[in-house]
């Protein structure tokens, strides 16, 4: 990535503040951009006929709630479903 999708400017590939590895930052509109995989697996914890769901402890969003869905990076080479156990034990 050279340019920021959002504003047209340059990105520099850098490690954020908070993060461990390098992400595509834009320092004109302050933006990080993520390089996520395209497949996406959730589950949605049920306890006492109730939705559980998490608040992010971590950015983007930190703070806000989200469903329970596991992360995998686009180096994981694990099956999908692993990340899914990982997140609810």
């Amino acid at each position: 990535m050279k340019f920021c999708p959002n504003c047209g400017a340059s990105v520099t590939l850098k490690v954020p503040a908070g993060d461990s590895l390098p992400r595509h930052v834009c320092e004109a509109c302050s933006t990080i951009h993520y390089a996520n995989p395209k497949m996406v697996i959730g589950c949605i914890p049920e306890w006492e006929s109730r939705i559980l769901l998490c608040k992010r402890a971590i950015e983007p969003r930190r703070g806000s709630a989200s469903s329970n869905d596991p992360w995998t990076r686009s180096s994981s080479t694990f099956p999908l479903f692993a990340g899914w156990f990982r997140s609810i034990r």
